[in-house]
């Protein structure tokens, strides 16, 4: 099961390179399972790249986006609780 860590506030993907080839990070991937398995989409911005998600166990909301968004398809993802 994926989960969050005890205090965790903010997770920041990155990219792995080996050679030609790119690769998602382990937090990007962690993000993704989170967004998948356990967070619920609760809202957009108007452009889409900017979602909020809600922890059904907790009520806590989460904020995904991306923070190198001049980047070819955004760059890598991030995921921050929101207060």
């Amino acid at each position: 099961m994926v989960d969050f860590f005890p205090g965790e506030i903010e997770i920041v993907g990155g990219v792995l390179q080996v050679g030609d080839e790119v690769f998602s990070d382990p937090n990007s991937e962690r993000i993704d399972a989170l967004l998948t398995l356990l967070l619920v989409e609760r809202g957009r911005t108007f452009h889409g790249w900017d979602t909020l998600y809600l922890d059904p166990r907790d009520g806590r909301l989460w904020e995904h986006y991306y923070p190198a968004s001049h980047l070819h398809g955004g760059g890598p993802p991030a995921l921050r609780l929101v207060d």
